[in-house]
Order: structure tokens, then sequence, then C-alpha cells
């Protein structure tokens, strides 16, 4: 039986998981309390912001930032509805609490169209949180704000669910 050979050696490794601190650096983290209007959105490597009570926060939104949601590792995955308690879920519940980054990297997805490079600013969807670049520099598109985080490494050629490393700070 004759085989073959491996031909090449893939150097593009994963480097992570949306929502994880991956370097060395200044960091600040607060613990708050998740209340979006769909819990679905409360996914990992997705902006929050204050809701009008001043002591929960949700996915989006467009009040006062409270940070990227982080540490993914440190819950507990309850399932789904759909697919019962051991599917794999990236997202949390309400009423749960949960660490937000306002200063430090972190891994997010990226959704969207354009292509990612290092130091372009990103924004955020009021809708669900989800982080992307904008058309146009410093013009935020339709539905989005503008916040203060750029790209700090791993570009990618296609933004559309790239992972990449965000620098955020509040």
């Amino acid at each position: 039986m004759a085989g073959t050979f491996q031909q090449s050696v893939n150097y593009d490794y994963g480097f992570g998981i949306a929502g994880e601190i991956v370097r060395d650096g200044p960091l600040r983290a607060h613990a708050l309390y998740l209340n979006s209007a769909s819990a679905a959105n409360n996914v990992f490597g997705r902006v929050f912001t204050w809701n009008a009570d001043n002591k929960t926060v949700r996915a989006g939104g467009s009040g006062a930032i409270v940070g990227i949601l982080s540490n993914p590792k440190q819950h507990v995955s309850l399932g789904d509805p759909t697919n019962g308690p051991l599917a794999p879920v990236f997202a949390l519940p309400n009423n749960v609490v949960a660490d937000f980054v306002e200063m430090g990297k972190v891994v997010c997805w990226l959704a969207g169209s354009h292509a990612a490079t290092q130091g372009l600013q990103l924004q955020y969807a009021t809708a669900d949180g989800q982080i992307s670049i904008p058309a146009v520099a410093g013009t935020p598109d339709a539905g989005n704000v503008l916040f203060n985080a750029t790209i700090e490494d791993y570009p990618q050629p296609l933004q559309a669910n790239n992972l990449i490393l965000v620098k955020i700070t509040l």
C-alpha cells in the first residue's frame, strides 16, 4: 500500500477564544450583572453598556460603555433549550455576574466585511454589541458607535467571523 507524505505545514494556528485576555499588560475589569433584551446576545467578546437602572448591563446599547465581556473559562456552560444541556454555547444567560474588560487586550470576533489591519479604530453595533470596522475611518456606520478600541494584532484579510486581538482603553 503506497502512502503520501505530508507536503506542507500550516503556520496560522488559532491563538485564543473570544473573550480571553491573552497578553500581559495593564488590565482593568469589573464584575457586573447581565440583563440584555435577549440573552442570545450575551456573547463573549462583545461590547456592553449600562442599562437605565445603572445596576445591570446589556449587549450593545447607546449608553456609557462598560467594556467587553471576558473570561469565558470561568463560567459554566448551561447548553441551550433546543440542543440540550450539553450543547456548546458561547453566550451567558441573563441575571448572572460576568467580567467586563475596560482596559486590556481581549480576543474578539469581528463582524462585517472589511479587512482588518492593525491600528484601525473599531465600532460596535447598538443592537447586539458585535464589533466591526467602519467603512470610513473615524465615522461609525449606521446602527454603530465608535469606541476607544483598536486592532492590536492578528490582522485578517476578510473581516467576517475572524478572531482578532482588540486593545481597549475606556
